[in-house]
């Protein structure tokens, strides 16, 4: 896996590779989080989509797509710490196994760069009927996000605990915004994004790294380039106190979500502190607060490597929520005091061998991977990653779990309906 620049801000990550049938093609512009653009930033990958000069309308578009052997571009909006992602990512047959052979990636290359660069348009704006439609679609993403509640809640935790921190910003925006964006500042969105986005394309297939470059860059000669926004995350590396919040909604099933300012001194033995922590099935929350004393229906806890906040969410009954907090912390403490056994530290580095060793089972997820180590500028690989864990010692997993600080505990309850 390569990285370099091929235009001023644009950069090309390669995997040349014969071990998959299908290839993957993604261009990604990265954005930071504010809450007045989240929105429209979020609703221009759809709305791109909806058709280009050449292939007008849904149904034409479609059509090419079919001629390129079922080819699939796809909208994507993406958060990587307080990095907006958004873009477009093509999964189509590689070259290999068409009668095309080459020119399937040259067609596929072709289409995609023609739905960021030339989508339909009505003057200085969008096509009308595309753009009511994407807003409302907007809309109604956002609306449903309280649906899935286990989601809700951890974004209703995170929004609390960065109120004054772009991390506190969902990728998809807010209701009030996206409903009051208009179609003249979503094309003028799409002109700045354009000429002041860093600019991450990643391509996996048969096709050498020399060959994609040229490709794009006849393909991005007209790509206007301004002043490049410069992305980055405010890192908060321990909590000033711990705020408690409680939320009542029609639900059934408690949802309990702390988070924990982290600082990133040391990623890997905070990495495998997650791991022995909750981070996996052998993790001390699900052996002991799940299994031994059926506190909760599940418990987990998660790290972003980007801004440095580890989450632990739990499922459990609304009576229930004082105990499995204190066992839940009371796990958080034997981690602190490094009450690790070896069969911990060696079950919960298995967990991460598998996590990491399965990004290379899929140009997917090594796309993910790729976008994730650009936008943190993080140098190592699956494997080197790996291996930087296998030497993590218990010393090292407790020294990682003191420097975090708890900051916030939300809980969602039931409303007594």
């Amino acid at each position: 896996m390569t990285r370099i620049a091929i235009m001023p801000g644009v950069y090309l990550t390669a995997v040349q590779t014969e071990k998959f049938k299908s290839s993957c093609l993604s261009v990604n512009l990265l954005r930071n989080l504010n809450a007045q653009t989240a929105s429209q930033n979020a609703m221009l990958p759809s709305i791109l989509r909806r058709g280009t000069q050449d292939y007008p309308n849904m149904e034409q578009y479609a059509a090419r797509q079919d001629e390129l052997y079922g080819a699939k571009i796809t909208p994507m909006v993406r958060k990587k710490g307080e990095v907006q992602c958004i873009g477009l990512q093509a999964d189509f047959v590689d070259g290999t196994y068409t009668p095309d052979g080459e020119a399937q990636l040259q067609n596929v290359l072709s289409l995609l760069c023609d739905t960021l660069l030339l989508p339909v348009q009505d003057g200085k704006k969008f096509q009308t009927d595309y753009f009511d439609s994407e807003q409302s679609n907007l809309v109604d993403k956002i609306d449903a996000l309280i649906n899935n509640k286990i989601g809700y809640a951890r974004h209703a935790a995170t929004a609390l605990m960065c109120s004054h921190e772009a991390y506190g910003i969902h990728s998809l925006g807010q209701r009030d915004v996206a409903s009051n964006i208009t179609n003249e500042q979503l094309y003028q969105a799409w002109q700045d994004v354009l000429a002041t986005s860093q600019i991450e394309i990643f391509y996996c297939g048969t096709v050498p790294r020399a060959r994609i470059e040229g490709l794009l860059r006849r393909k991005l000669e007209a790509l206007p380039r301004s002043v490049l926004e410069i992305t980055s995350t405010q890192i908060v590396p321990a909590a000033q106190k711990t705020r408690t919040h409680e939320e009542r909604m029609d639900v059934g099933q408690g949802n309990l979500v702390l988070g924990f300012r982290t600082p990133l001194d040391d990623f890997p033995a905070a990495f495998m502190a997650n791991m022995v922590y909750g981070g996996s099935l052998t993790g001390k929350l699900f052996v002991n607060v799940r299994e031994r004393l059926s506190l909760c229906y599940f418990a987990q806890s998660v790290i972003d490597k980007w801004k440095g906040i580890m989450f632990v969410q739990a499922g459990i009954d609304f009576g229930q929520y004082d105990k499995a907090l204190k066992e839940i912390l009371e796990q958080w403490k034997k981690c602190c005091d490094g009450d690790i056994t070896q069969d911990e530290m060696t079950a919960a580095f298995n967990t991460v061998e598998t996590l990491y060793t399965a990004v290379e089972d899929s140009p997917f997820e090594l796309e993910e991977f790729a976008l994730g180590q650009a936008v943190g500028g993080f140098k190592y690989s699956a494997g080197e990653f790996i291996e930087l864990c296998r030497a993590v010692t218990v010393e090292q997993v407790a020294q990682a779990a003191q420097g975090m600080s708890l900051d916030t505990v939300y809980f969602l309850r039931g409303d007594g309906s």
